[in-house]
């Protein structure tokens, strides 16, 4: 099946890909592929990620194709044709030394994470490169121990030996220090150049963050610059750059979340509330009228109205007085 992969301009002639344990060490997440492009007229190595994509999306599956793509070669156009698939593949630049901090992470050797004490020896770059094929990935045997060194120096504090006739020797030891510079340098850089599209999105979860102080603007891109590079290291190194960037770099951004979140779940009891009672008055609106359906009555109380004697009758009926008074006498 035919792929399209699109190649940076510096990939040079010779070239070779190779897999190496993703660096997030998340046992969910396939191995990453590897570009290793190495210059022929020095020992220089550019190492480029080689990634998939899909134009399109299939809510059925992942796997099915839902549209084709067409090629041409813009020099030959009958070279052309139509591709039954929708995915290609691009490369990207990668930083070694996410893939080194993850070995220091699972190797326990970033014992500053953990409140102890940086008790970690200095170990000579071959010994690091060794360890990184032992106990890593074997893959790692391709990739020139310049290149190691090279990202060795932007996490690791290091101490250079002279061994006398311009024999030098380079001892690593990784410390919080290094470290977090090294981090914060990476996040300075995403937050210069910041994806539009992703601050669109902050903008709708934080509207009012636009007409806030710009500190606080400036905060909340550094904050999301450490999200944006989480797929790249293990979970529990976030956790602590989060917490230590919280107190030093995206302090304020940190406060106004805590505020906005405080309004928002003010806001959201409000609206429940205005809900409830509007509920409340639709259903007594809606409820019959009492009054229409229950017939009221007046019981009224038999007054006891005296009544006059009036030629030996009472009222209306005439019955005599003596027949009343035979009626009561003993019979003989």
């Amino acid at each position: 099946m035919k792929t399209i992969t699109f190649l940076p301009d510096t990939i040079q002639e010779t070239n070779q890909i190779i897999d190496l344990v993703h660096p997030s060490l998340d046992g969910k997440k396939s191995k990453i592929q590897l570009v290793l492009s190495n210059n022929e007229t020095d020992d220089s190595q550019n190492i480029f990620w080689l990634q998939e994509t899909k134009l399109g999306k299939s809510p059925e599956g992942k796997d099915l194709t839902v549209k084709s793509t067409f090629f041409n070669n813009v020099n030959d156009i009958k070279k052309g044709g139509i591709m039954p698939n929708d995915s290609f593949k691009f490369c990207t630049l990668y930083d070694l030394s996410f893939s080194i901090i993850a070995y220091l992470f699972k190797e326990n050797k970033l014992n500053f994470m953990i409140g102890k004490d940086e008790s970690n020896k200095f170990e000579t770059l071959n010994d690091i490169h060794l360890s990184l094929y032992e106990k890593s990935d074997k893959n790692w045997k391709f990739i020139k121990t310049s290149k190691v060194k090279e990202s060795l120096l932007k996490i690791c504090h290091f101490i250079e030996e002279d061994h006398g006739e311009e024999t030098k020797e380079l001892f690593f030891k990784v410390t919080k220090q290094n470290f977090m510079n090294f981090f914060e340098k990476k996040l300075n850089n995403i937050t210069d150049n910041f994806p539009e599209n992703v601050m669109k999105k902050i903008l709708e979860k934080y509207p009012l963050l636009n007409s806030q102080e710009e500190n606080i603007g400036k905060e909340a891109k550094l904050f999301f610059s450490l999200q944006l590079i989480t797929s790249l290291i293990p979970f529990d190194v976030y956790v602590y750059l989060n917490k230590e960037f919280s107190q030093t770099l995206y302090p304020a951004f940190i406060k106004y979340k805590e505020v906005d979140n405080v309004l928002a779940n003010e806001a959201l009891k409000e609206q429940q509330l205005l809900l409830q009672s509007a509920r409340n008055v639709g259903s007594t609106l809606n409820r019959p009228n009492d009054k229409k359906l229950i017939k009221t009555s007046v019981n009224t109380i038999p007054t006891n109205k005296k009544r006059k004697v009036v030629n030996g009758t009472v009222g209306s009926n005439r019955v005599s007085v003596g027949a009343l008074d035979s009626f009561f006498k003993p019979k003989k």
